[in-house]
């Protein structure tokens, strides 16, 4: 087997879901950072990395392991104002993301617009059309009453 076929899947997750750079990832695997670079070129790592890095949920998880690593750093050492702020402020934002990322109302209504485009391409009866989309109304109506 080639080293390709071998180490191709691993390096591009070690890239693209472990945010480790082509010279740290050619340290790990027994390829050249030359490999890696044209492995990244061809299967345009770059991209899938700014959306892997783009979800809310894994920039979370970035975050949670910042502060993993913040915390850690303390082993031995006087903890600081600074430390405690930038502690702070990591948790802060941990929270932020991840209440942003479950809002119901925010996917609800990118679900139902879509719905909605469906059955205006797919459904021809335009009765049933307007009492499906009386539904999708009591819905949101609904959704907004009991969150």
């Amino acid at each position: 087997m080639s080293k390709r076929e071998l180490y191709y899947d691993q390096a591009e997750r070690l890239y693209v879901q472990g945010g480790h750079s082509i010279e740290r990832i050619s340290q790990i695997l027994p390829v050249s950072a030359k490999s890696l670079y044209q492995w990244k070129n061809y299967g345009d790592w770059g991209t899938r990395k700014r959306a892997h890095l783009a979800s809310r949920r894994n920039v979370a998880d970035i975050l949670r392991q910042r502060l993993e690593e913040k915390i850690g750093e303390f082993e031995g050492k006087t903890f600081t104002a600074a430390d405690a702020d930038e502690i702070s402020k990591i948790s802060a934002t941990i929270d932020r993301i991840e209440k942003s990322a479950y809002d119901l109302r925010a996917v609800s209504v990118e679900v139902m617009e879509r719905f909605g485009k469906y059955l205006r391409a797919n459904l021809k009866d335009t009765n049933e059309l307007q009492r499906i989309s009386k539904y999708i109304q009591g819905f949101f109506e609904w959704l907004e009453a009991n969150g």
